[in-house]
């Protein structure tokens, strides 16, 4: 770590608290200190597009602002280090950043800055900064060296404000800096300081000197950044310096020099230290005393130790200025202010009536540049609407005489139209008619399916039955004689041998089979086409037996395929062909019955 003797220095204080008198002090030093003038001046951003101009800020500038005569330009040490602090000073370092910690972006983009100042110093760092008072814990923590709190009664330090409107402003900015401390947050609320951030700081000054605060605002703010700053600097500083008294009394400079050469700063020289000090009349107090216990309730109701500020208070009391002995002269010094402090208000209103003023003519301005372009626009509208009013009516035209053709041409689909309904009504009823029919053969084949399935259970009840059987012998005489004749009415007279009710059972069943089957029906009538006779014996026994009972046994079993499964008894084999092969043909018919979709099947209503 560096040594109190041999680091640099570090004076905080605000403006207008005697900093450019120390300054000056230490830059005529025989003891070669490098005196830096406010390293966060917003000014020094020139070095790296005008480093001239560094050395355009003389002393005949200072004098408007009663600042002592200087041999030197404010930043010629500024100058000599240009190269090396040129790349590196930033628009945020004046006040965006006025309370960064170390932990903060901004503090990490000032250290490489800070540094550069102490590395090319051209003799023992000194730096006298206005502002730095939020971040002097920063600094002490990553540069070390020796810390000294420069600061003047806030009475007159704020009527030295008042010198300009530079100072006012910076007021403002300060307080739209981050990371703005609670205490301050709440002071910025009451006195009404805009927000208002612009990567030109000339444009951010300017705002803020065209936004004046009215004297009491001002006075608020003013008090709760010096309160503010006296807090935190005492609580860094290695010594505490009140211009006041270094002005006035002779023992409290010689403190201030012993204490001073005890840490290793010597050769100073304070005998020419003045600083006005003005007498207030009572009015004044009154109002400075009510405005800063304001203040010191907003501090207090924001977790700021109470005996810590009784401290700074009881601290400030102590080097308070003696009661002039000149009433007369503080009488009219009071007036004076007092018509200053009328002013002030009048001019803060002045100002703001005059924005307010600017705004609404601005915003009229604007208005008016907009009803005038309304107003083009809606000529170029009228225009454009006046050149589609001729198109229109050309069009009007044209479409009136393509209504005429499209009139006659609609008489003329009127008429086919009307054909064409007639056309239509007659189709509908054509196919009403259509669908009456088709309900009718519906209901047809569902009756001709009822007496299929009714000649299916008499034929099994046939075939299971005793008599069937007894007359087994006969049939396959019946066979024997069939192929022994080769003519098929052998075959017929061999049926009439048959029992008269199960011959009449079979020949039902045949015949309802063909009849639900149009192309069985046709090939079985081209089987009978060489026996005429048999045929006419056929269908005359249809015909006669068109009516049967359904009054049946229980009907016959049927397989999972839906067809009438045969007894176990029954030898199919001992038939003769004839019946065999109805037999087969009954089966094949029910078994397409049963695969065809969408169909009743026997003895299910027809859909």
């Amino acid at each position: 770590m560096t040594s109190m003797t041999a680091g640099p220095i570090f004076v905080h204080s605000l403006f207008r608290s005697g900093s450019t008198y120390l300054f000056e002090v230490f830059r005529r030093s025989p003891a070669g200190y490098w005196c830096y003038q406010e390293p966060l001046n917003e000014y020094l951003r020139h070095a790296a597009d005008a480093p001239d101009r560094l050395l355009e800020i003389s002393s005949r500038d200072g004098s408007l602002l009663r600042h002592p005569a200087l041999d030197k330009p404010y930043f010629w040490e500024f100058y000599q280090v240009r190269d090396a602090i040129a790349p590196l000073f930033r628009k945020e370092f004046s006040y965006d950043g006025f309370f960064a910690s170390t932990d903060s972006s901004s503090f990490r983009n000032l250290v490489p800055y800070w540094r550069a100042l102490i590395d090319t110093a051209h003799g023992r760092p000194f730096f006298q900064c206005c502002r730095t008072t939020g971040r002097s814990a920063a600094l002490r923590e990553a540069f070390a060296g020796t810390h000294v709190h420069l600061w003047r009664n806030p009475h007159d330090q704020w009527w030295s404000y008042q010198v300009g409107d530079y100072f006012n402003a910076t007021t403002q900015r300060i307080f739209n800096a981050a990371d703005l401390p609670p205490p301050l947050v709440a002071v910025k609320a009451i006195c009404r300081i805009a927000d208002f951030h612009d990567d030109d700081i000339d444009k951010e000054l300017a705002h803020d000197r065209n936004h004046r605060l009215e004297a009491r605002e001002d006075y608020v703010s003013f008090y709760a950044l010096w309160l503010y700053s006296m807090l935190a600097c005492e609580r860094t500083a290695d010594l505490s310096v009140n211009i006041d008294a270094l002005t006035t009394s002779a023992a409290y400079r010689q403190s201030v020099l012993d204490t001073l050469a005890r840490i290793g700063i010597r050769d100073l020289n304070f005998s020419d230290c003045s600083i006005a000090q003005a007498p207030f009349g009572a009015a004044e107090l009154a109002f400075f005393a009510e405005t800063e216990d304001q203040v010191h309730r907003i501090f207090l109701d924001h977790d700021i130790r109470s005996d810590e500020l009784a401290a700074a208070l009881e601290l400030r009391t102590r080097h308070a200025a003696a009661p002039t002995k000149f009433a007369d002269a503080a009488a009219a010094s009071s007036r004076l202010r007092d018509v200053a402090f009328r002013q002030m208000g009048a001019l803060a209103k002045t100002q703001r009536d005059l924005i307010d003023a600017t705004r609404i003519a601005e915003t009229r301005r604007i208005d008016l540049e907009s009803q005038a372009d309304q107003l083009v626009a809606v000529q170029s509208a009228r225009d454009a609407l006046a050149s589609e009013l001729a198109q229109s009516r050309s069009r009007v035209a044209d479409l009136a005489a393509d209504f005429t053709e499209m009139s006659a041409r609609l008489d003329g689909k009127d008429a086919e139209l009307a054909s064409a309904r007639q056309r239509l009504d007659r189709l509908n009823g054509e196919l009403r008619m259509a669908g009456l029919r088709l309900a009718e053969a519906q209901l047809e084949t569902h009756r001709w399916w009822s007496v299929a399935d009714d000649t299916g259970r008499h034929l099994q009840t046939i075939y299971g039955s005793r008599s069937w059987r007894l007359t087994a012998p006969l049939r396959e005489i019946n066979a024997w004689r069939k192929r022994l004749a080769g003519q098929a009415e052998v075959g017929v007279a061999a049926l009439d041998n048959m029992p008269r009710r199960a011959v009449q059972q079979v020949l039902l069943a045949a015949w309802a089979h063909v009849r639900g089957h149009p192309e069985r029906r046709a090939r079985f009538v081209r089987l009978l086409a060489p026996f005429p006779r048999l045929y006419a014996q056929l269908r005359a026994f249809a015909f006669a037996h068109a009516q049967v009972s359904h009054a049946a046994p229980a009907a016959p079993r049927l397989t999972s395929a839906g067809s009438l499964a045969s007894p176990d008894n029954v030898r199919w084999n001992e038939y003769p062909k004839s019946v065999q092969q109805v037999h087969a043909q009954l089966m094949r018919a029910r078994a397409a019955t049963a695969r065809a979709p969408g169909q009743a099947q026997p003895g299910q209503t027809p859909r």
